[in-house]
């Protein structure tokens, strides 16, 4: 009976039936293990050959690619070969174990014993590494940048690539830990095709990271996406030939059988659960957050015009290298200020030279003069340009940076979130306003930074000027 109704039902269907052998706890159906498992059957038919799935933790993702659909497709096609790994060798092995428990199990051998069993010849299958099917069948486990060589397969299936760890810490190091995990893919694992007809490759994971291996899937332009946030977006809706994501209304949950509202409530909270940039990396699939993370975007204000009698000021980070299309950007900014309130008048950035930064800094301070203040991070390129421009530029200032990016960030952030920092209204058809909120939004995720601290190192001192002007003028409140 189960043998037919999974031929009619396909993989959901063996899903439902199979759960049993290898989890204690009750099935809980919902309709996105129907989405994930008609494109599974599609790689299977020959249709899909580059498949990424972008689903939240705890939404069965493991348990469906790496468990199930091997041996759902060993029914049909004992002979296939699987290669899969995870950040952790330990999570491939976990899987390994599922998948050969429910192989070998009474329930699959009274069903599907007479198609597919296990090699009954010795093989180093009692390893963790790998095991085979009777046909020559096999499942091979190994990690992110681990052994690959030797074996060959008809699947390349990655569950989880990156450590969560890995996408914390300097944007160098994260940076250079997401390249090394796309070469390992792109190198060690994208050769081991045992025919290249057959051959799929897919990608299962949650968004960590701006630029991590999802980033690279669908940079490709070949990889069929399945993206299903928490918290429906109608903006993004998942939808391919093989099925689409049914749900209509904005913020309307995934498996909110599951996932309750107050549970998304308590991971999305900054205190108890995950914090809003981790959260929209992790649950919203989107690893820089449309209102920001630390900096968030909505606070800022607009402006049309600026007062005549606000004081100005510019601001700079420079660059270490002169590469024009590699590294990090120079930024200048001019700034203006009065009482509470802080105006950006203007931001330039660019991949320059160093004969090109000054140039820069030369046309900036021509087009903003009252902006007689410099200050220009002490670091990089910073102080030869004062060096050179100190005899030609008044009130150039080298400034030590206090404290990490992401801390100098915290410190202006409550300017932000009280609506005291104004950038120009739409309606001044400024094109650098976007690309400056995109950044900010990023932050700390984000692949540069340039602007922020460009606009953190102003409005510290901004600030720092404020206060010393409203304390001097209750000294003289006093006084009188």
């Amino acid at each position: 009976m189960d043998r037919e109704r999974v031929r009619r039902g396909g993989l959901v269907e063996f899903v439902r039936r199979a759960w049993h052998v290898v989890e204690s706890g009750e099935y809980l159906h919902n309709w996105h293990i129907e989405l994930v498992c008609a494109h599974l059957e599609a790689v299977t038919r020959g249709e899909i050959s580059n498949l990424l799935i972008n689903v939240p933790p705890g939404c069965m993702k493991s348990l469906l690619v790496s468990v199930f659909w091997p041996v759902w497709e060993w029914v049909e096609y004992p002979d296939t070969r699987g290669l899969y790994a995870s950040f952790d060798a330990s999570l491939s092995r976990r899987d390994a174990n599922k998948a050969k428990e429910l192989l070998t199990s009474d329930w699959f051998r009274a069903r599907w014993g007479d198609r597919v069993g296990p090699a009954t010849e010795a093989t180093r299958a009692d390893s963790g590494t790998e095991f085979y099917t009777d046909a020559r069948g096999l499942r091979f486990s190994t990690s992110v940048r681990g052994k690959g060589t030797g074996w060959h397969g008809h699947r390349r299936v990655v569950d989880d690539p990156h450590k969560p760890r890995d996408t914390k810490g300097s944007s160098e190091s994260v940076a250079q830990r997401m390249a090394d995990d796309r070469t390992w893919w792109g190198s060690t694992m994208s050769s081991r095709r045992a025919d290249p007809k057959r051959f799929a490759s897919i990608i299962v994971m949650q968004r960590l990271h701006h630029d991590d291996l999802s980033a690279w899937a669908l940079s490709q332009g070949s990889f069929v996406h399945v993206c299903l946030p928490m918290e429906f977006d109608p903006s993004r809706r998942c939808e391919t030939q093989w099925g689409r994501d049914p749900r209509t209304t904005e913020g309307e949950l995934l498996w909110p059988e599951r996932y309750p509202a107050s549970a998304v409530a308590d991971l999305r909270d900054a205190v108890t659960g995950l914090g809003p940039a981790d959260y929209a990396a992790q649950y919203q699939q989107l690893p820089l957050p449309k209102s920001g993370g630390v900096i968030q975007v909505a606070h800022f204000g607009r402006y049309r015009e600026v007062p005549d009698t606000a004081s100005q000021l510019q601001s700079w980070d420079m660059r270490f290298i002169a590469s024009h299309t590699r590294g990090d950007f120079v930024v200048g900014q001019a700034w203006a200020y009065e009482g509470s309130r802080f105006y950006l008048l203007k931001v330039v950035r660019g991949r320059w030279s160093f004969g090109e930064t000054l140039e820069q800094v030369r046309l900036l301070s021509e087009a903003y003069p009252r902006a007689t203040l410099k200050l220009v991070e002490d670091k990089a390129n910073g102080p030869a340009i004062v060096d050179v421009l100190r005899a030609e530029l008044t009130g150039l200032a080298l400034v030590a940076p206090d404290g990490g990016k992401e801390a100098r960030a915290n410190a202006v952030s409550p300017l932000i979130e009280a609506g005291n920092v104004y950038l120009p209204d739409e309606s001044l058809g400024e094109p650098w306003v976007a690309d400056f909120l995109a950044e900010c939004a990023a932050f700390p995720l984000g692949k540069h930074d340039d602007q922020v601290d460009a606009m953190t190192q102003a409005l510290h001192r901004m600030k720092r000027h404020s206060v010393s002007k409203w304390l001097d003028a209750m000294r003289n409140v006093r006084k009188q």
